[in-house]
Order: structure tokens, then C-alpha cells, then sequence
């Protein structure tokens, strides 16, 4: 109901977060967090990671996908930001 409902997707991640014994889900930084757990990421690496998944400051056009803003540069490249 939250997806359908523009004023209630804030809550998409407070429920993706709390949800995850339930329906495993899980946020991008809670995956980070499972990653340097389980010793395969440094903290740098998440930190770098959540830096590149941040929302663009621009307003520049771009296509988004999961946590992470990829804008096209030509014929089949996109970069991330």
C-alpha cells in the first residue's frame, strides 16, 4: 500500500528494514552492514558505497535503479554517481 500511495513512501524503508526476518527484505546499507560482518567489505568500502548511492544534488536527468543513480553517457554506458 505504501508504493501505491505517494505521501506514504517514506515509509517504504522503515518497513523494508524492519521486515527482514519476515519477508527478507533489507535496505542497501543493512547489506553493507551483513558485508563487512562477514569480513568481504572494508568500512571504507561502505562508506564509499552509500557516497555512490546517495541522490544526485542535480537536477540532471537520470535513470534509477535500486539504491544506486546511473546517468546515460552514449550508446549502452552509464556511469554511476
Amino acid at each position: 500500500e505504501c508504493l501505491k500511495d505517494p505521501s506514504r513512501l517514506s515509509q517504504v524503508r522503515k518497513m523494508m528494514a524492519g521486515s527482514r526476518k519476515e519477508l527478507g527484505t533489507q535496505t542497501f546499507e543493512q547489506h553493507l552492514e551483513e558485508l563487512i560482518e562477514a569480513d568481504q567489505i572494508s568500512p571504507e568500502t561502505k562508506r564509499a558505497a552509500l557516497a555512490l548511492a546517495s541522490p544526485p544534488s542535480s537536477t540532471t536527468p537520470s535513470h534509477t535503479t535500486g539504491a544506486v543513480t546511473y546517468t546515460r553517457r552514449g550508446p549502452g554506458k552509464s556511469a554511476a554517481k
